[in-house]
């Protein structure tokens, strides 16, 4: 069977008040006189309003009735999808319409004859043409419904007719009627801007959702109009609308003692947040921002560490737990310690679930130093000298150690950024950079001991200014303290008098110093053994009148052998040398 009058769908009209239409044009009583000549399944005599929305029913009949398309009228259905309803080329959430009951605008009815798609949805309380309330009641008090007989009908006599809405709702609907006509982006404050339609939706239903206010309402459907304007003007007048709700969820969960997580801090509100459902939404993408801003502020009591909350961004978690922190570092609990005690890391906080939680950005910090601070093995590989050495520059101040041995730990720790400004303060005040550190009365520090002198003192005293010193560069070694040369005047103390020392005499004669004490050995040079008071033992020295002897009477390493004849040597007595005795002193 056609009908009689085949209307066609108007652009903003769902499939729910097309059929209302069309049963009116053909003077049919109700949706449900129009389902039985299209013989679409009733359901029991019941109007299955969310399948007639979307389109779930035999659209191919109801198109032969009215002689048109079938795709025709497709285009009008809803499309549901992730909690998102398509409606007419608009995205709206689902639990923002309302199809359940009819809301109508009776100026709209008699002026245009169809109802508008947008009047579904939940906070729309105004006409946004008309600036009138919608109705949603007869004069009698019983609510409308899409199965009323002679629903138009009784639409000019019976609608009961609400009282004018405030500015707030107007202005609140004339801005959805904008962005549902022509797609254009709704300002709602400084903090989000420019949003379509649908995140426009999902924002105010956030506000609505989570507000501590709105808590007695269990959805939108079930909220007074004046709500909706309220929201909206909050959001237009205060862009830290969405602050004061993360800050009254924070002063309601320290009532709570269930932990220190996210979750438990905002309960319902971190999963909606973090919702797959909301992952492409980009208010939801201001309104992470926001969160993330807030819970990593100062004035914010939350604690965020790592591994709980991975879906929030990194650079958001301000506090990490000690168990990654050793992780990090490569440390145990020992040596963990051991950097608190140094001061090199804070002490951590601890929750009141007994969890461990340290500072991200200064344990990040130390990371990035973690490289200048050494041990003890490692810094006298660095200097090369040895651990008393070490301990002995300690001793008098050259080097601070950041920690010392203890009972639990038996290592030092050092900064090698101060041993680096040491060995820089010696490079300046060389007197001299050589390459060859046999220069005139440079020797080498640990030449130094045997005049005794520690190594501290020496380098104590080159710091200073009291002592001399040449510099040589070492590449493989840039911090070794054997760098550095004092430069010592060859006086000879008065008990050395008339006495050279045995390293004089080999320097006089050009030989080893061993072949010096194997001349005094084998009577050519006369010795004798004295306390110097540089010395902690006593020392071989040689007569200075005996060396004179020895040169005139006697030849070492001749150019010419002739006139001369080899008295000692390796092959004669076993000697170290070969002493040649000159043919004048032969005679």
């Amino acid at each position: 069977m056609q009908f009689l009058v085949s209307p066609k769908p108007h652009k903003d009209e769902h499939l729910l008040a097309f059929l209302m239409r069309i049963s009116w044009l053909n003077h049919r009583p109700s949706i449900r006189d129009v389902m039985h000549i299209c013989e679409i399944d009733t359901k029991n005599q019941r109007i299955p309003y969310r399948k007639l929305v979307y389109g779930d029913f035999e659209l191919p009949r109801l198109a032969k009735a009215l002689r048109c398309d079938a795709k025709a009228i497709k285009s009008n259905a809803a499309r549901f999808e992730n909690g998102i309803i398509d409606l007419l080329g608009q995205s709206y959430p689902a639990d923002m319409l309302d199809f359940s009951h009819p809301k109508i605008c009776h100026e709209c009815i008699s002026e245009f004859g169809y109802m508008s798609a947008l009047c579904s949805l939940s906070i729309l309380n105004s006409c946004p043409l008309h600036r009138c309330a919608l109705s949603t009641h007869w004069m009698s008090g019983q609510k409308l419904k899409w199965a009323d007989r002679d629903f138009f009908s009784r639409v000019k006599d019976e609608l009961h007719i609400s009282s004018a809405n405030d500015e707030l709702s107007i202005k609140l609907s004339k801005s959805l009627a904008l962005a549902c006509s022509n797609s254009s982006l709704i300002d709602i404050s400084s903090t989000f801007r420019s949003l379509s339609l649908c995140d426009a939706l999902l924002l105010i239903r956030f506000i609505f959702k989570f507000a501590p206010e709105h808590e007695k309402y269990s959805s939108p459907a079930s909220a007074p109009r004046e709500i909706w304007g309220n929201i909206y003007s909050r959001l237009s007048s205060h862009p830290n609308e969405v602050t004061r709700i993360f800050k009254s969820y924070e002063r309601q969960s320290k009532c709570v003692d269930g932990g220190e997580g996210l979750r438990v801090k905002f309960p319902g509100l971190y999963d909606e947040l973090y919702s797959s459902q909301h992952s492409k939404s980009r208010a939801y993408d201001l309104l992470k921002a926001e969160f993330e801003t807030f819970i990593s502020g100062t004035s914010s009591t939350i604690y965020l560490w790592n591994p709980n909350h991975r879906l929030i961004s990194e650079d958001c978690v301000t506090r990490i737990s000690c168990k990654k922190v050793m992780q990090v570092l490569g440390i145990r609990q020992r040596g963990l310690n051991r950097l608190i005690d140094a001061g090199l890391l804070e002490q951590p906080l601890t929750t009141r679930k007994g969890l461990s939680l340290m500072d991200k950005r200064e344990v990040m910090n130390f990371v990035t130093l973690k490289p200048y601070f050494i041990t003890m093995s490692e810094l006298c590989r660095q200097l090369d000298v040895g651990h008393d050495v070490v301990k002995s520059l300690v001793k008098v101040n050259l080097i601070s150690p950041v920690a010392k041995p203890d009972k639990h730990c038996r290592d030092w720790i050092f900064d090698l950024r101060t041993i680096k400004n040491l060995v820089e303060q010696l490079k300046q005040r060389a007197l001299s950079c050589a390459k060859n550190k046999k220069l005139e009365g440079a020797v080498s520090i640990k030449a130094m001991q045997f005049r005794g002198k520690t190594i501290a003192s020496c380098i104590e005293n080159m710091l200073f200014g009291r002592l001399g010193y040449t510099f040589t560069p070492d590449r493989n070694k840039a911090l070794s303290l054997k760098q550095f040369h004092p430069i010592i005047t060859h006086t000879s103390p008065p008990t050395m008098q008339g006495y050279l020392h045995p390293w004089e005499v080999s320097k006089i004669l050009d030989v080893n110093i061993n072949a010096v004490y194997d001349l005094a050995k084998r009577g050519f040079l006369d010795s004798s053994t004295v306390k110097l008071p540089s010395q902690t033992r006593p020392i071989k020295v040689i007569n200075s009148k005996s060396l004179g002897k020895f040169t005139a009477a006697y030849k070492l390493k001749p150019k010419n052998r002739k006139n001369l004849s080899c008295v000692s040597g390796p092959r004669i007595d076993g000697g170290v040398v070969c002493i040649y005795l000159r043919q004048e002193e032969r005679e």
